[in-house]
């Protein structure tokens, strides 16, 4: 038994000697690399464009460049303020424009197009003064009119049923009397409806909408150019920004109308842009191939874009005819603008 335990304790003696050689001997553990810290985003367009001072988006501000190149703009700075670095249009996205127009430079197809950041008043343009067919694209701006000029001012109720049917030699335009005004409104914005948009102009238009037009600074004589006018991006540029002042003003019907726009049928603009998390309140045009020398060939869209907390007035406008692979094409020209955002700031 003694010779057992001695046996024992020489053993667990040795055994731990042992270890505590073996522990001492080891090379010490080598500390894991720290984790490199990762590489910041670079700021978006957005991020960029915030820090810039705002400005106030005003009609007489905003001076759209002429001619058919593609121009980064910028508003005049306030008297007295310092003298503002103005963006220039980057050759890439100069050319990412012109690739995608490319697939229409040809047989006298044209548009034009603005973007304005509507807290900068910086934008971008090309081809504002060229004429376009806008085909449905004015309902928006003219269900606008009518909310500001006969809803607002107590003139005229949602509830209110039209004061006189209309029927057109076509036969096309009907409403027989029997449709709410409210009722009219959302079918012309949600669903483009000749119908309903037809029988309102026909009890309000012409010289009020022609004295509404001349004090946003756009030819009145559009208020005579059929229901469905020919008109400019410049013009176009002018009714939108009203109208983003408008929608925005928070008052019930402002806010109504602007529900409808964010959820038209169509819109090529919110297509366009579905990837880019944007909220869309617009109304698009089109028309098919015009045998009257192209004259009413169209595919058009003009709103506010939101983004990140940013509002941004677009209009892109066309004599391009519709057809449904000429609209992809179109919304690949829409991307291409709004895509230049970046070189505003």
């Amino acid at each position: 038994m003694l010779v057992a335990g001695v046996v024992a304790a020489c053993a667990l003696l040795f055994f731990g000697i042992s270890n505590l050689f073996c522990t001492c001997s080891a090379p010490p553990t080598e500390e894991e690399p720290a984790a490199e810290a990762e590489a910041e985003s670079p700021p978006t367009p957005e991020e960029r464009l915030a820090a810039l001072p705002a400005v106030e988006t005003g009609l007489a501000e905003l001076d759209l460049p002429t001619g058919t190149e593609p121009q980064a703009f910028a508003p005049a700075p306030a008297e007295g303020s310092a003298v503002a670095v103005q963006p220039v249009l980057s050759d890439a996205s100069k050319a990412a424009i012109d690739q995608a127009f490319a697939p229409f430079a040809e047989n006298d197809r044209s548009f034009g197009f603005a973007l304005v950041d509507l807290d900068t008043g910086r934008g971008i343009a090309s081809n504002v003064d060229a004429v376009f067919y806008g085909a449905s694209s004015f309902k928006g701006p003219y269900c606008v009119y009518f909310c500001q000029s006969q809803i607002e001012t107590g003139l005229a109720t949602r509830d209110d049923f039209v004061t006189s049917g209309v029927m057109s030699e076509s036969g096309v335009f009907s409403s027989q009397g029997s449709d709410l005004i409210g009722s009219m409104i959302e079918s012309a914005i949600l669903f483009s409806s000749n119908d309903t948009y037809g029988a309102l102009c026909y009890d309000y238009s012409d010289d009020a909408l022609a004295a509404y037009l001349e004090g946003l600074g756009v030819d009145p004589a559009l208020a005579y150019d059929t229901w469905f006018p020919h008109y400019t991006v410049r013009d176009g540029v002018r009714l939108w920004l009203n109208a983003s002042e408008y929608l925005a003003s928070g008052t019930e019907t402002a806010q109504w109308l602007a529900g409808l726009l964010e959820r038209d049928e169509t819109s090529y603009l919110r297509e366009a842009l579905k990837d880019e998390g944007v909220q869309v309140q617009s109304k698009p045009g089109w028309s098919m191939e015009s045998f009257e020398n192209g004259e009413y060939n169209a595919l058009c869209d003009a709103g506010i874009v939101a983004k990140d907390g940013r509002r941004y007035l677009v209009s892109v406008m066309s004599n391009i005819p519709y057809t449904t692979s000429n609209v992809d094409l179109f919304e690949d020209v829409i991307a291409a603008v709004f895509a230049a955002r970046g070189d505003l700031a």
